[in-house]
């Protein structure tokens, strides 16, 4: 969050607070699920599973690679005072945070998806979006 998303026009420090609240979420949901039984799991998705937070997943995969386009093009724009400066590096830093944060997105959200197909018993011949309820019953 080199100079607290000011390249970015301030989607840097949003997508990080999502992701920051996505992230608790999903640990404390999968600490409250491993504290259930078996017998009280059964019939139920994980909390990565769910269709929410595949959605959700994409769509901060999603922001943080307008934070990232945002920032590039806002360096590429605005060269004012950063040149011949560390605060002319920052940008560039921040930029590869940026894309390591998108790569740990997608990957997590490729996992939860497989994982979903997985506990369906439908690998690789379903689509996410047809993907219906899940009863064991």
């Amino acid at each position: 969050m080199a100079n607290l998303g000011l390249l970015s026009l301030w989607i840097t420090p949003s997508a990080y607070a999502l992701s920051l609240a996505h992230s608790i979420t999903l640990l404390v949901l999968s600490a409250k699920e491993r504290k259930k039984t078996s017998e009280a799991r059964a019939g139920k998705f994980p909390a990565t599973s769910s269709k929410a937070t595949i959605i959700c997943t994409w769509i901060l995969a999603v922001g943080w690679a307008a934070a990232a386009g945002m920032g590039m093009a806002m360096r590429a724009i605005w060269t004012g005072d950063l040149n011949g400066s560390v605060r002319g590096i920052m940008p560039y830093f921040e930029f590869a945070f940026i894309i390591v944060e998108i790569g740990v997105l997608v990957v997590l959200v490729l996992k939860c998806t497989r994982e979903r197909h997985l506990i369906l018993g439908a690998d690789n011949t379903m689509k996410w979006y047809n993907l219906g309820p899940y009863d064991v019953a």
